[in-house]
């Protein structure tokens, strides 16, 4: 997997099984790439996404990104596309460890969204499911995704809540799944830096605006009342481990390369280090 690169209309297979595309000199970046490279652009996104899923979340959101361009995509976005290349050739310096997990183990799902950041004003949301040990801290990334939201979300709040929704499918199939291959009952905990949407699930006073969002709310509240899901919290943005697959700068990053490795902060007023859990929105 080379990527592409732009300097005529020649495509030619290198060395290492890539494709090599080369446009006439003075073409401007802006134009429309042609039907063959087109086609190599998206098999070559296609094994980014595969690398994304699979070795490293970091920079899921920029392949994601470059992807919603297909419809015009242009040679500027071809440059962009070989920054990402050369990126993942170097990511086996930021492996995914899975560390022995030997004492109560919870399953703990971030969850962030971002309000019409993708093309054709789509939202965009994102989910990290990690195991935590309770006796040492140590987490184990399990999964994530980072995709757009399937509604449409008329806010900020809107598109928190649709993928919040989603997130809590994602935590409840990693749970079931421990509790298959272990045969012990393990409990699920979520956050999100959407101090809103949590007094929402946990007050029957307040209700949003956007009445056609009230389903999905009681279905989190009714979660917490059924046990499904132990404790859903606010936390700060810099604590939210989902926070940096929806931006493309290389800051909120850094939280969620260190969740790679085996090792979350957490504030010292979250339940998970205090053990003291808000009692479930009583009926």
């Amino acid at each position: 997997m080379t990527g592409i690169e732009p300097a005529t209309h020649n495509v030619c297979s290198s060395q290492n099984g890539g494709v090599e595309v080369r446009c006439e000199r003075g073409l401007p970046d802006a134009s429309v790439v042609a039907e063959a490279v087109l086609t190599e652009a998206r098999s070559t996104c296609g094994g980014l996404l595969f690398v994304a899923n699979w070795v490293n979340a970091a920079y899921s959101v920029d392949v994601s990104e470059l992807c919603g361009h297909f419809l015009h995509f242009t040679y500027e976005h071809v440059r962009r596309l070989n920054k990402l290349v050369r990126y993942a050739h170097r990511l086996a310096g930021e492996p995914l460890v899975l560390h022995p997990l030997r004492g109560e183990v919870k399953v703990l799902v971030y969850g962030d969204a971002a309000f019409q950041n993708m093309n054709k004003s789509r939202s965009q949301g994102e989910a990290v499911a990690m195991l935590r040990d309770q006796t040492t801290g140590t987490v184990a990334m399990i999964s994530h995704y980072s995709r757009r939201v399937k509604r449409v979300a008329r806010s900020t709040f809107a598109a928190e809540l649709l993928n919040q929704a989603t997130s809590h499918d994602l935590g409840v199939f990693v749970r079931r799944l421990m509790e298959w291959m272990w045969g012990l009952p393990t409990r699920l905990h979520a956050r999100t830096d959407c101090d809103s949407l949590c007094n929402y699930v946990h007050s029957l006073r307040t209700h949003p605006r956007e009445k056609t969002l009230n389903a999905e709310i009681d279905s989190l509240r009714e979660a917490l009342l059924e046990g499904t899901l132990t404790s859903f919290e606010h936390v700060p943005g810099r604590f939210n481990v989902a926070d940096g697959l929806t931006r493309l700068d290389k800051a909120p990053k850094g939280l969620l390369l260190a969740a790679m490795r085996g090792c979350l902060c957490l504030p010292r007023t979250d339940a998970l280090v205090t053990r003291r859990f808000r009692p479930p929105p009583e009926c």
